[in-house]
């Protein structure tokens, strides 16, 4: 279970890093390929980021595909439907493609791929949900561990390639997690992803929600703070100690509510045959 969530997140960690624009590309894969995934194979295969002008999702789900093809629908309860399979069976998708394609041209193309190979049919709509929101508590006040992003943490962000020194915020035995540079939508995947590996870890899955952004931060921020991967561990509900620390450490606050989302609906999938 933790390693397919570790090797989601650095999917989703790396389809946010991208390349840099250089022109524009075909939106879609130059080659393409699906195939039923290995079943068994080591996780530093699984999390290894590709070269430029390759692409690759190994031992996913079809779910785990269509988050990363639709990022604005990654958090839990934001897509829908489907037939049971999609959850289950796993398949190594692979592609090449220009060098210069962006992060935004990926997902456009693995968006083809998913039409085209799965048959995959889908729909937005507006339903009332079971959220957190996520604010700035006290207002206008952010905490010591959440601060304005380096200029060379946010290029590598952007472009990748090696980690600049100074982007290597975490420190051993913090009890905590860091990131160097992410808009406030990086950091709800982040906390979505800690609480989808809390049950293999012995914590609560508290974050059970999407989570809906209202600190109105706009650009990147480097974030050092709580993570029940590292001794944070989530209440079971808005008193536990995570939502505390998320206060104290970071200025933001988690308040659960009832609002008007946006949902991805599945109307069609279908298996697709290996090539």
């Amino acid at each position: 279970m933790m390693k397919r969530i570790l090797a989601v997140a650095v999917m989703v960690s790396c389809s946010l890093t991208g390349l840099a624009a250089q022109g524009t590309t075909p939106l879609e894969f130059d080659v393409s390929s699906v195939k039923p995934a290995a079943p068994e194979r080591d996780i530093r295969e699984v999390t290894r980021r590709p070269p430029p002008g390759q692409w690759k999702l190994l031992s996913v789900t079809l779910q785990n595909a269509i988050i990363i093809a639709y990022p604005a629908f990654r958090l839990p309860g934001l897509v829908v439907g489907g037939p049971e399979w999609i959850n289950e069976t796993r398949f190594d998708l692979q592609g090449r493609m220009s060098p210069t394609a962006t992060h935004v041209d990926v997902e456009t193309m693995t968006r083809r791929l998913l039409a085209e190979r799965f048959g995959l049919r889908t729909h937005t709509e507006r339903r009332t949900l079971d959220v957190y929101v996520l604010t700035v508590a006290p207002p206008g006040k952010l905490g010591p561990g959440l601060t304005p992003a380096r200029p060379a943490c946010v290029t590598w962000r952007l472009t990748g390639g090696r980690m600049p020194d100074e982007c290597a915020v975490y420190r051993a035995g913090s009890g905590g997690s860091a990131i160097s540079a992410a808009t406030m939508s990086d950091f709800i995947t982040a906390m979505t992803l800690w609480a989808l590996a809390a049950p293999s870890s012995g914590f609560v899955n508290a974050i059970d929600r999407p989570v809906v952004d209202k600190t109105g931060l706009e650009g990147y921020f480097q974030m050092i703070g709580p993570s029940p991967l590292a001794g944070g561990r989530i209440g079971a509900d808005a008193n536990g100690s995570f939502f505390t620390l998320m206060e104290e450490q970071l200025g933001l606050k988690l308040t659960r509510a009832r609002e008007m989302v946006d949902v991805l609906v599945i109307d069609a999938a279908s298996m697709p045959e290996p090539d």
